[in-house]
């Protein structure tokens, strides 16, 4: 693991950066010459001056257990947003729908019928989004 000291400026942009195109491997299958930038993805990186360790190097990713010991230890870590940080649930059909509201159904314990029922009125697809915009 490479260590780091303090939050130098290029090592904060560094930390945001992926891979444009590449081979994907994911349980011993290889995907040739994958875009990784067409996924889109927000990503979310600890502060690095919150831990030690910054990346590892290829010999501790190629490791199973070493992986698995730092994705674990990744659990510090956590994301944490509010239903109200939520702006759109984009999913791609409307045939989608009901199984959506569904899942917003099952964590009315945790928030109240009121979040819940915005959070079902955020609800876009992406048939409605090349429609109307």
């Amino acid at each position: 693991m490479k260590k780091i000291s303090g939050s130098n400026g290029i090592l904060n942009v560094i930390r945001y950066i992926k891979n444009y195109e590449g081979d994907f491997i994911r349980d011993g299958k290889t995907i040739n010459n994958v875009k990784f930038y067409n996924e889109r993805e927000w990503r979310y990186i600890p502060d690095p001056k919150d831990k030690e360790t910054f990346w590892l190097a290829e010999d501790e990713f190629k490791n199973p257990t070493t992986l698995a010991d730092y994705n674990d230890q990744a659990g510090q870590f956590p994301l944490s947003f509010d239903p109200d940080d939520i702006k759109y649930l984009i999913i791609k059909e409307e045939n989608e729908i009901p199984a959506m509201i569904n899942a917003l159904k099952r964590i009315k314990g945790k928030y109240s019928q009121t979040i819940i029922e915005n959070l079902v009125s955020r609800i876009l697809t992406t048939e409605q989004i090349k429609k109307d915009f």
